[in-house]
């Protein structure tokens, strides 16, 4: 199973520790075509520099992963985030980026709509980690690839390269508008594969 993530940007701020786990987290500030907010975690296996400098660039390898929680509206919330192997200092001189590369299967139907004058695909895709445990990940295709992706049946095994990104987007709640952020990944290739990787 192919599953790699690179991210290039700028540390926010330091990695905090999740609540009753072995797990720290924090965001990698991305600018490519518009700034982008990665999170990113670590465990107590992950390789890390003697130190870590808040508004220094660093370079993320990885893994793409997710996970999910309850919101208060009763309706379960995934949470896409890179989970590091190792983290680094580097060079200003190194562009951003915010690579992944991995495979997966198709698990819902894709949902196709027209914005901005271009076709847009969204459609939900699941990486099998172990034997029933799965992360599940967001993708999003415009044009020419949206119209693939449109096309795409549920159980489809697929390779994908894209790119992760934050999106921040309005959900009311009583009626009242909230601020929310959501992160997916934007396909820059998608191709079908053959197999069981995913079953």
């Amino acid at each position: 199973m192919v599953n790699t993530a690179i991210i290039v940007g700028t540390l926010t701020e330091q990695f905090k520790p999740v609540e009753g786990t072995n797990r720290s987290t924090t965001e990698i500030m991305v600018k490519t075509n518009k700034a982008s907010f990665v999170p990113v975690s670590i465990d107590d296996k992950t390789a890390l520099p003697d130190a870590l400098i808040v508004g220094k660039r660093v370079k993320i390898t990885g893994t793409i992963r997710s996970w999910s929680e309850y919101t208060d509206d009763g309706k379960r919330h995934n949470h896409v985030h890179i989970h590091a192997a190792a983290v680094e200092h580097i060079a200003n001189t190194e562009p951003d980026q915010s690579y992944v590369h991995f495979q997966g299967r198709i698990v819902t139907t894709p949902h196709s709509t027209v914005k901005g004058g271009k076709n847009i695909a969204q459609v939900i895709t699941r990486i099998k980690l172990t034997e029933g445990r799965f992360f599940y990940i967001p993708i999003v295709a415009w044009s020419g690839a949206a119209q693939y992706v449109s096309t795409l049946q549920v159980k489809q095994d697929v390779d994908i390269v894209g790119s992760l990104i934050s999106r921040p987007y309005i959900k009311y709640i009583d009626n009242a508008p909230e601020q929310r952020v959501t992160h997916e990944i934007v396909i820059s290739r998608i191709i079908p594969i053959q197999g069981e990787n995913n079953a």
